[in-house]
């Protein structure tokens, strides 16, 4: 008798732990989260980082 099944070894072992599985999908997660903060610092940089520049002003010529 010929089963078109595979044996009930190479099924398991072909299977990912699911340790693998949890840590995978934990880094997957924490780069997204990563990315979306990134997104929103950076539509919200106008509103956090204001630049202002004052002129250094000049030595005057009457100095003794």
């Amino acid at each position: 008798m010929n089963s078109l099944e595979p044996p009930r070894e190479e099924l398991s072992s072909s299977r990912v732990p699911k340790s693998a599985f949890v840590l995978m999908l934990v880094i997957i997660l924490a780069m997204a989260s990563l990315a979306i903060y990134a997104n929103i610092q950076r539509w919200r940089r106008s509103q956090v980082e204001t630049v202002i520049v004052t002129p250094v002003t000049s030595p005057s010529s009457t100095t003794p």
